[in-house]
């Protein structure tokens, strides 16, 4: 469970008052936005289609022009290009839905919408809006991630990959560079692996449950709250939501059956703290830490240059340690 239950918001909450960079906090699921619930906990912008999303610094971010500022024109322009492309994959998706859409499902607000193509008096106001911008393609993205998710595909293919039928659907649109479109089927984007943000799902204002199963399907991290202790459970008759209803909803009777933890960051009693320079987060499955771990070492290997990798190789940890030794790389990428 989020450590923080956060308060729940109108459904006009992102196009007047949301800031997108809380874009990766866990909110209330939203059925006119239920595309937040598939943004990634640890976006990773690599790759042919999101390395131009990626900046840690902002030296060389932003230029003057006369005596204004403005995102670096070349990185300005490739993100209208990604925006219009990734914008047109989501609505090609979204029209052979496998299901209905909610009445009222909505865009997030696009990334061009923070200013990133703007001329600001200050370097400050211009790098400040490149990061909202940056935080607005999440949206966007998460919003191809519902449409690759809605995309009809086998049954017996129950998480979609990068041989999923979407990607030959998009890849046969003139103009489209299939590489492209593989690459981003493997990006977090298509690659329901990932860990997500989910979303906090209050049963009884659900109007139609397909969205959620479909959530559900692919794994995304869900939390059910069916009303406030001491009411009557409503059952929804919906076999997959009725089998996350709790036994009871007696407070006394709860607090008989579960310990009480000492704070809202506590770990069940069946979940062990990681040690301290494990790499791995609380509350993390084993197996998910070691495909996190994979994916490291190969983005490691694929960015060390030659002399990086005889000086690695070469490197002593102390003359009682033993020596740093090569390991084959596909002991790194493959299971």
């Amino acid at each position: 469970m989020p450590p923080v239950i956060p308060p729940q918001t109108d459904d006009d909450y992102w196009e007047q008052d949301g800031d997108p960079t809380q874009y990766l906090d866990t909110r209330w699921f939203q059925e006119p936005y239920p595309q937040l619930a598939l943004i990634p906990d640890f976006p990773w912008f690599d790759g042919i289609c999101l390395q131009r999303l990626s900046f840690t610094r902002h030296i060389g971010l932003v230029e003057r022009v006369g005596t204004r500022w403005r995102l670096q024109k070349d990185i300005a322009d490739s993100w209208l290009r990604l925006e219009v492309s990734l914008s047109f994959i989501a609505k090609k998706l979204l029209q052979k839905s496998s299901i209905a859409l909610h009445l009222y499902s909505s865009w997030l607000p696009m990334p061009s919408t923070y200013g990133y193509r703007n001329i600001h008096s200050r370097a400050r106001f211009a790098v400040r809006c490149a990061q909202k911008s940056q935080s607005a393609f999440l949206g966007l993205l998460a919003t191809v991630s519902m449409g690759i998710m809605l995309y009809p595909r086998p049954l017996e293919e129950t998480i979609p990959d990068v041989c999923s039928p979407w990607v030959d659907y998009i890849a046969g649109f003139e103009g489209v560079d299939r590489a492209w479109v593989e690459d981003l089927a493997r990006s977090f984007v298509g690659h329901f692996d990932t860990s997500r943000i989910g979303a906090i799902v209050e049963v009884s204002k659900l109007s139609t449950w397909e969205m959620v199963r479909e959530l559900y399907r692919v794994g995304i991290p869900l939390w059910y709250c069916w009303g406030e202790l001491e009411s009557k459970l409503e059952r929804t008759g919906i076999q997959f939501l009725d089998e996350m209803a709790p036994p009871t909803m007696s407070e006394v009777e709860i607090e008989s059956y579960y310990t009480r933890p000492r704070n809202s960051g506590a770990q069940p009693h069946h979940s062990r703290i990681p040690k301290y320079g494990s790499e791995q987060y609380e509350g993390e499955h084993w197996t998910n830490f070691f495909i996190r771990e994979k994916e490291r070492h190969c983005r490691i290997l694929e960015s060390e240059t030659a002399e990086e990798r005889e000086e690695r190789l070469k490197f002593l940890y102390g003359s009682a340690s033993p020596r740093a030794t090569e390991f084959e790389p596909r002991s790194l990428v493959e299971s």
